[in-house]
């Protein structure tokens, strides 16, 4: 992929170059601003065909030649062209006239004559009124190739690297170079027909290349706050016409002359120094409007979407719920109530089996130890086997607790005589106190509250409290 920003350099260079060397084979060799076109028609012209070349061959519009189509671009650059050229000479030829006026009446003596009437021909087969309109065509011919060259081409390309300031002064500082073939040609002459002294003759180059450089920059700055090269096509077509056919004065010099054109200049340059000045806040000021714009705008379109990602986020939620059925929905609610129901059960089944632990401990300390796990045992078989049928629906009748013990009467030969009794007391007395250490571990119950409940047999506590396992028995016991 190409880099414009690196190639603007290379082919603003190349073309400067060729453009020049165009320029130094009219002025040493054509010569044509020494004929009755009088200006280097020639290589302007040969320039404007070699630049909308380029422009074809590049695809690239005739904007970046600050060329535009807009109507209102082109009535502006007139006019204001048009002021910044015509206000600063009158100003200067009025002060011209004052002088010579309270100095020399005499001096004053006015004349309009272009600089290829010199040329005209003998036989006066040119007319001085064509010999004017051929340099007006020329002239403005001249002047609009030097304008979208250098500050339309040259100095957008330089503005595409750099900043306007810096690009501003390049531009004008190659516009100054295409002075010098003109001077390299004409000194050497005037010097050796003593014309021209050798001081003048340095003060001739050194004005022009400050002259070309400060006009140069003057017609950029314009370039830049109309965003076309009409002003500066206008201006420049203007200050050198009449600057160079309008005169007050048969006593001018080269010093004079060049003196009254530095004049105009430094006059204009101070009005469109102003007019850029108070342009460029209004661009500024525009183009802070119009970026405020694009970012509310950008605030705005990002508020939305954040508005529509939200919306969508609900939307998602709702389809999702939408997606579970009624009868989903309900077992998801009696999942949840059931696991909530078996937390509940395990932390009373703990509590419970406490309870329950504390209640045989009490009972089973009357019973023989041979017949505590059997008891313990058939217990939790006889309430598995009624949770059972309970939960199948095959029982009816309660446990009946009382069979349940004179079975297990019966079964050990519990039918023993009162004499026994003293007998068992002893028995039960010193297992007491040998499981007094076994049996801190169990949650004491408090007699208080047990005082207030009528004394259930053991059958009966596991009964209501569930029972426990027979690995439960082996720990207590």
């Amino acid at each position: 992929m190409s880099n414009p920003k690196g190639q603007a350099l290379p082919n603003a260079l190349s073309m400067f170059f060729v453009m020049l060397a165009v320029y130094c084979i009219d002025i040493f060799l054509f010569r044509s601003d020494l004929t009755v076109l009088g200006d280097a028609f020639f290589a302007h012209f040969i320039s404007f065909v070699i630049i909308f070349l380029y422009l074809l061959a590049a695809k690239e519009s005739v904007k970046s030649l600050g060329i535009s189509k807009k109507t209102q671009k082109i009535f502006g650059g007139v006019l204001y062209g048009t002021f910044f050229a015509l206000v600063p000479l009158a100003i200067v030829t009025l002060c011209e006239v004052a002088y010579y006026a309270s100095t020399d009446a005499t001096a004053l003596s006015f004349r309009f004559e272009t600089p290829n009437m010199a040329y005209l021909s003998p036989e006066k087969s040119i007319t001085p009124v064509a010999g004017v309109m051929i340099y007006i065509f020329t002239c403005f011919f001249g002047t609009a190739f030097k304008e979208v060259f250098f500050r339309g081409f040259l100095l957008k390309k330089f503005n595409k690297i750099t900043d306007f300031g810096k690009a501003n002064f390049m531009q004008a500082v190659l516009y100054m170079t295409f002075i010098l073939p003109y001077l390299a040609r004409n000194i050497p002459d005037q010097l050796s027909r003593n014309s021209l002294s050798v001081p003048m003759a340095v003060f001739v180059v050194v004005f022009y290349i400050v002259h070309e450089i400060f006009t140069g920059l003057k017609w950029g700055l314009m370039t830049r706050v109309s965003g076309s090269t009409y002003m500066a096509t206008v201006d420049h077509f203007l200050y050198v016409f009449l600057s160079s056919s309008i005169f007050i004065t048969n006593r001018y010099e080269s010093w004079s002359f060049m003196l009254r054109m530095i004049a105009i200049q430094v006059v204009s340059f101070l009005f469109v120094l102003i007019h850029y000045l108070i342009g460029m806040k209004k661009i500024n000021e525009k183009k802070k409007r119009k970026q405020a714009k694009i970012d509310a705008e950008l605030k705005e379109i990002e508020e939305r979407k954040k508005k529509r990602e939200a919306e969508r986020s609900v939307k998602k939620k709702i389809e999702k719920l939408e997606e579970i059925s009624p009868a989903k929905y309900k077992n998801i609610v009696h999942e949840a109530e059931k696991r909530e129901r078996i937390a509940e059960d395990d932390e009373s089944a703990l509590e419970n089996k406490i309870i329950l632990e504390q209640a045989l401990k009490e009972e089973v300390v009357n019973t023989d130890d041979e017949n505590i796990d059997a008891i313990i045992r058939e217990a939790n078989r006889e309430m598995r086997m009624k949770e059972n049928r309970v939960s199948s629906g095959d029982i009816t009748d309660d446990f009946d607790s009382d069979e349940f013990l004179k079975s297990y009467q019966r079964q050990d030969g519990s039918h023993r005589h009162s004499g026994h009794h003293h007998h068992k007391h002893h028995r039960h007395h010193h297992r007491e106190k040998t499981k007094e250490k076994e049996t801190t571990a169990i949650l004491p119950v408090k007699k208080e509250s047990m005082a207030k409940k009528p004394k259930k047999t053991l059958v009966q506590k596991m009964q209501s409290l569930g029972g426990i396992d027979d690995s439960s028995s082996n720990d207590l016991i």
